[in-house]
């Protein structure tokens, strides 16, 4: 496995109950199904993160997001270290924001494909009618004449403030470029797909029969600005939109596997296909992936597939979590994880060979520094403790898959032991990094010194 060229594809929002693959029988997705029976599937992953802001660093760095910091070792600096090259092909400018990612400052050649009115007009825009939606519904109750008004100007705006993001095709066209520069060389490119987050705005080929684009655009700006006030028509206008999405999305998988290939780079590369979270499409009547909408596993469960020829139609149902990419990535490498990794490679379970150790996932939502809620899925139970609220839930999601009944009361002496374990690991985990990163510290500081001797060895001859 040593010396791979390594492609990682990441889509926002992507569910795999969306995918052929995972068990969705519309064929919406041909091209990812197919990596998946030439290559690996996780049955069975969950992001450690609920939005990008925790999930994409978490993914990174193989670490929980309760235990990042800035400049921490992460799968590009090993690789870097490596003598590969790097690059990432990524539209979502507001990462650069992120304090635990940064991610422009670790690739080689880092594309955000930015405009003066991405970066301030539309940003600002949207948060200001955000807030001002969230306001009118607030004070005025959603059938007042004022809510109708903004709603009825919100639906006139100029189409450009809906699309926020340049779609994949884009994304792939330069990637492919980048690659061939390259000529022979190593390299690890990251595309993350933007198109399966709001808005939804699939390109025409792939809406609806009967789908008009003004109805496309109301529905995405009541979704984006008043959501409190979407019906079930509306929900159900948006699924099919995500639907189409999907399609959509798939079709840009399978291009960009298919440039690779026409630049013969296709059998020297593996491609990791995941997601950075889920979505809620209506569930438990909640929209999207905002820090409000809970813990549930329409928004943790992701697709992990990785196209390995070696390993084909090869299917895994341990339960495992994005903390263990960068390892595997790495491990596909030939690469040492660097010591601060808290993941496993899951080529142990790929292979057959070594040892995987089973462990509870933990995944965190958050809102800048603050932890509103941590999730731990152990065996068939989730326990789910709101830090706002001062609650906790507990599912089986064997006998109740969809979290409908919250079981903490009624099996109290099992959540109880839940929460005090998820507790008991988190602290261990603590203790472990802290010593870790102390090591790690004096490791680099004595490198920076004897780097610093040998240069002024180098003067004095």
């Amino acid at each position: 496995m040593n010396g791979r060229n390594l492609l990682l594809i990441t889509v926002d929002c992507l569910r795999p109950d969306y995918l052929g693959c995972y068990g969705n029988g519309d064929g919406l997705t041909p091209n990812i199904d197919r990596l998946a029976e030439e290559g690996v599937l996780f049955e069975n992953v969950v992001s450690n993160g609920s939005d990008t802001f925790s999930s994409v660093p978490s993914m990174f760095t193989s670490r929980l997001p309760n235990m990042l910091r800035p400049g921490l070792p992460s799968v590009v600096s090993a690789l870097k270290d490596a003598g590969y090259v790097t690059a990432a092909f990524n539209p979502n400018v507001l990462m650069l924001l992120e304090p635990w990612l940064r991610p422009h400052r670790w690739f080689d050649h880092y594309q955000t494909f930015l405009s003066v009115e991405r970066r301030f007009v539309r940003r600002r825009l949207k948060s200001l009618l955000t807030k001002l939606g969230d306001m009118a519904v607030r004070r005025f109750g959603s059938r007042s004449l004022a809510t109708r008004i903004l709603m009825e100007l919100l639906w006139r705006l100029p189409t450009a403030v809906d699309r926020p993001c340049p779609p994949a095709e884009r994304l792939n066209e330069e990637a492919l470029a980048w690659i061939e520069e390259q000529g022979g060389g190593r390299f690890f490119v990251w595309v993350h797909y933007m198109d399966l987050h709001e808005p939804l705005l699939p390109p025409e080929e792939f809406l609806p029969d009967g789908f008009s684009r003004s109805l496309v655009m109301r529905v995405n700006r009541k979704r984006r600005y008043l959501r409190d006030l979407l019906t079930e028509e509306d929900l159900d206008i948006l699924r099919e939109l995500y639907r189409a999405e999907v399609r959509h999305v798939d079709g840009c998988v399978g291009s960009l596997v298919e440039g690779l290939r026409r630049l013969g780079r296709g059998e020297d590369t593996v491609v990791f296909l995941t997601a950075d979270h889920g979505e809620m499409l209506g569930e438990h009547g909640k929209v999207g992936h905002r820090g409000d909408v809970g813990m549930y596993e329409r928004l943790l469960r992701v697709p992990l597939i990785i196209h390995d020829r070696e390993a084909g139609g090869t299917r895994i149902r341990e339960p495992v979590s994005l903390l263990d990419l960068g390892p595997t990535i790495l491990d596909y490498a030939g690469v040492e994880p660097p010591p601060t990794f808290q993941g496993q490679s899951l080529t142990h379970l790929i292979r057959g060979t070594g040892r995987y150790e089973v462990r509870p996932t933990v995944s965190f939502c958050r809102t800048g520094r603050r932890i509103l809620r941590v999730a731990m899925r152990k065996g068939r139970y989730k326990i789910v403790l709101d830090l706002e609220e001062g609650r906790r839930f507990l599912y089986d999601l064997e006998e109740d898959p969809n979290e409908e009944i919250d079981l903490s009361e009624k099996r109290g002496a099992l959540a109880e032991s839940l929460e005090r374990e998820l507790e008991e690991l988190l602290a261990r985990l603590e203790r472990k990094s802290r010593g870790v990163l102390e090591r790690e510290r004096v490791r680099a500081k004595a490198a920076r010194v004897r780097r610093r001797l040998a240069e002024l060895g180098a003067r004095k001859q």
